[in-house]
């Protein structure tokens, strides 16, 4: 079974992985695969380039900010540079698509992205407090000096103002 192991920077190691939790607990190294034993069979991955990261993003980030069941907040500050967005589902945001929706997004993974030689991820840490799913992004300095840096700035800042004005549910 292939597994996934997040490092920082949004990539993530995969390899062979146990069939189950309970069996990976109870085996030892020596009795792995031998391919899993070899870290050459193992791969670093970054999901995408920067745009295509953004673009996964928005979608995810709108879908949740449009959903009936959930709300949104966009917290900033100006002095820090900090920007955190929360999700956090109503009353009604227990069901199905609210939950799916949450998961994909604390998936840290998902934000990462390669290009130009250079590798980053669009959030720095990701947090649940309750049911409210914190996720604060990387600092504009720092985007800044990414490839495409103020053009993705930008893109960021717009999409915080689309999650805040579809976060204002009467």
């Amino acid at each position: 079974m292939s597994a996934r192991w997040p490092l920082d920077g949004g990539a993530f190691i995969t390899g062979r992985d146990a069939a189950n939790a309970a069996e990976f607990m109870t085996r030892t190294a020596s009795s792995f695969e031998p391919d899993w034993k070899d870290p050459s069979h193992w791969r670093v991955v970054y999901p995408a380039d920067i745009g295509e990261a953004l673009s996964v993003v928005e979608d995810l980030w709108l879908r949740i900010a449009r959903h009936p069941a959930m709300r949104s907040t966009v917290l900033t500050d100006a002095s820090t540079e900090e920007c955190i967005v929360m999700f956090r589902p109503t009353g009604d945001g227990r069901d199905s698509e609210c939950c799916q929706l949450l998961a994909a997004a604390s998936i840290q993974e998902s934000y990462g992205w390669r290009q130009g030689g250079g590798h980053g991820c669009l959030v720095s840490d990701i947090q649940w407090a309750g049911d409210t799913l914190l996720i604060e992004l990387t600092s504009a300095g720092r985007m800044q000096r990414w490839p495409e840096g103020e053009a993705v700035e930008w893109a960021v800042q717009g999409l915080l103002q689309r999650v805040k004005q579809q976060g204002r549910k009467p």
